[in-house]
């Protein structure tokens, strides 16, 4: 019974051993083995560019190009595509049953096929419902003709009637002129009389209000006149007020003008030396802040980081030919003795040609080389682990605080 347990130990045991002998080969597979990269760039007239990369003998394997506008990639691992954007996706249509799909057919095909009979039926009623529609329509004119006659019949009526009437009331009328105009006479001579005597009166009542309202005129001009030079008076006295409290107002106003000036000039002035000892505080601790040397350290320490990166992430194998040219003699001297630092890393494999006369800006560029990450985490563990780094983030962090 031991032995077998033992037995499932040790197999257990070999298997854990298997996986995690497995997870650390693959591990080192990926820290070790370099992902390497071509590429092929062109310049000038036209832009293109075509580059390949791929890791552990071509099982993971991608290409890239870009000959038009469009930016074409394509990655594939095994052989088989995992990424390719110039693929066109096609949506798979679900699978129907064919026994469901052939009887729902046939029920569409029955439903419109019929018999020469119902097509003859069908016929038979659409022309009896036209043929209804015509004679319905006849007896529908017929109608209008019938009442448009009788209407003329009942105004020619009307118009008769409405002509006997108007004789009728024409002969009343010149009856009652000819009564009215003698009541008329009679009820004159009495109005006149009357009007003589009412205006007799209402003349005697106008002669003694006109009196009455020329005194209470002329009292209400003198209260107006004394009202007025009243009013006057105070204006007068008001308007010498004003002029005193502008007069005022005004001196006190350039007063505070003058002051509101010299307080600009003073708080600029102010304002100046705090910019220029400000400054000066953020040079001296700048400069107390380089001259540190644990600052020092980790300047350094980051700096030679960050080439030996570069130097292992740039292309180890380059063939390069160059031709540019700014249209200024100067201007492109310059730049071919900065660009002339290449030729002592790469060597004969640059060719660089300036152009003292035109603007140009044309080459071949034709770059390899290869990425491995193993190194890279080595280079940024080291740096995140050293106490010089450490040390160096941490002042930094107060330099930002304190300016």
């Amino acid at each position: 019974m031991l032995n077998i347990i033992l037995l499932i130990i040790k197999v257990f045991a070999l298997i854990l051993l298997v996986l995690l002998c497995t997870l650390l080969f693959l591990v080192l597979v990926i820290l070790l083995v370099p992902v390497r990269y071509h590429v092929y760039i062109e310049h000038g007239e036209k832009f293109y560019i075509r580059g390949t990369f791929s890791w552990l003998l071509h099982i993971l394997h991608g290409n890239f190009d870009r000959k038009t506008s469009k930016f074409h990639i394509k990655v594939r691992l095994f052989g088989f595509v995992l990424y390719d954007n110039a693929r066109v996706k096609t949506h798979k249509r679900p699978v129907r049953n064919r026994s469901r799909f052939n009887i729902r057919r046939k029920e569409k095909t029955t439903q419109f096929r019929k018999t020469t009979e119902e097509i003859k039926q069908d016929v038979e009623i659409d022309f009896d419902k036209k043929k209804n529609e015509r004679i319905d329509k006849a007896a529908n004119k017929d109608a209008n003709i019938k009442e448009t006659t009788s209407e003329k019949t009942i105004i020619k009526e009307v118009t008769d009637t409405e002509a006997n009437i108007d004789e009728i009331n024409i002969d009343e009328a010149n009856i009652d002129e000819a009564n009215i105009d003698e009541t008329n006479i009679d009820e004159a001579t009495d109005t006149e009389t009357n009007i003589d005597e009412t205006n007799a009166r209402e003349t005697y009542i106008k002669e003694v209000n006109i009196e009455e309202t020329d005194i209470a005129d002329n009292k209400f001009i003198r209260n107006k006149n004394s009202e007025k030079k009243k009013d006057r008076k105070n204006n007068n006295q008001e308007n010498k007020q004003i002029d005193v409290d502008r007069l005022k107002s005004d001196k006190e106003e350039d007063a505070q003008s003058k002051k509101t000036i010299f307080t600009r000039l003073l708080d600029k002035v102010k304002k100046w030396i705090n910019n220029i000892l400000d400054l000066k505080r953020k040079i001296n601790l700048l400069v107390d802040f380089i001259k540190d040397d644990i600052n020092k350290q980790g300047f350094h320490l980051t700096f030679y980081s960050i080439r030996n990166l570069l130097k292992h992430i740039l292309p180890r194998r380059l063939k390069s030919r160059l031709i540019f040219g700014t249209g200024d003699p100067c201007s492109t001297g310059q730049i071919l003795g900065i660009l002339g630092i290449l030729y002592g890393i790469y060597g004969e494999s640059i060719n660089i040609e300036a152009d003292f006369e035109n603007i140009r800006f044309e080459g071949e560029h034709d770059i390899k080389g290869r990425i491995r990450i193993g190194t890279i985490l080595i280079i940024i563990i080291k740096l995140v682990l050293d106490k010089r780094f450490k040390e160096f983030k941490r002042n930094i962090k107060t330099l930002k605080e304190a300016l």
